[in-house]
């Protein structure tokens, strides 16, 4: 074999690997966003089922079985949360039981997805900015974590008396 056919040969294997290794990037790369679209899908399906579930419940402790409620008889912004008696989500009765509610839902497929629940008061002109102060709009913020997604993904649910 002639030196010109040897670097034909070594060229070609040279060539091969670097197919090769564009393939099992571009598959492994592939695969990581499949994993994580199907991530993202299932995280959303969870935060949205915690937020149903917050959303059947009575806007406050004090409005299940009143229908009119004054801002003073709200439950005290530090106080949202469970009450004592309410020790697991079969018990909560009310939208702010779920302030800082968590929970694991693992699955086969993906792992565990990590639920995190804050209630706080928040104001109509602006319901992004959390209160100190009792008001007729309460926000809840559904965070949900998984191995497969790049941050955290947070949903948003405003509820009103």
């Amino acid at each position: 074999m002639g030196g010109g056919q040897m670097l034909l040969t070594i060229g070609g294997i040279m060539l091969l690997s670097f197919l090769i290794l564009t393939f099992y990037e571009s598959e492994g790369n592939s695969t990581t966003m499949t994993l994580f679209n199907e991530a993202l899908i299932t995280s959303t399906g969870i935060g949205q089922t915690v937020i149903e579930e917050m959303s059947l419940k009575a806007f406050d402790e004090n409005t299940i079985n009143r229908t009119n409620a004054t801002i003073d008889s709200l439950t005290l912004a530090n106080n949202l949360g469970p009450d004592n008696l309410e020790t697991t989500i079969d018990l909560f009765d009310d939208f702010d039981d779920f302030n800082n509610y968590s929970r694991t839902d693992s699955l086969s497929r993906l792992g565990n997805f990590n639920i995190n629940v804050t209630v706080n008061y928040v104001l109509y002109e602006e319901p992004d900015s959390v209160v100190n102060v009792r008001t007729f709009y309460k926000m809840a913020e559904v965070s949900v974590t998984n191995t497969y997604l790049v941050d955290t993904l947070t949903l948003s649910y405003t509820a009103s008396y």
